[in-house]
């Protein structure tokens, strides 16, 4: 079943979800770098250990990005049209 997070970023604070991965919840946050005038995504485990740390790339309607490709089987996609992820 996929989970959709709509993206709402906020200037006071880091944009955070709780994705289900592998089956294993964790804490994702996403977060704006000044120097690479980009957002990153980067997911802990419940326990704070870093996971995965990656540029935020959106992708289109037609076409699947998967931000967790090599770290979990859970795909997460985020969707440039709807600014929504897609987890599963």
């Amino acid at each position: 079943m996929t989970q959709y997070v709509p993206f709402a970023p906020s200037a006071l604070a880091n944009f955070q979800f709780t994705p289900v991965l592998d089956g294993v919840n964790y804490n994702a946050r996403v977060a704006w770098n000044a120097y690479g005038l980009r957002y990153y995504l980067y997911i802990y485990t419940t326990a704070g250990v870093l996971k995965l740390c990656i540029p935020l790339i959106q992708s289109p309607t037609d076409h699947d990005f998967n931000l967790a490709e090599g770290y979990f089987k859970t795909p997460i996609i985020f969707r440039a049209s709807s600014q929504t992820f897609e987890i599963g």
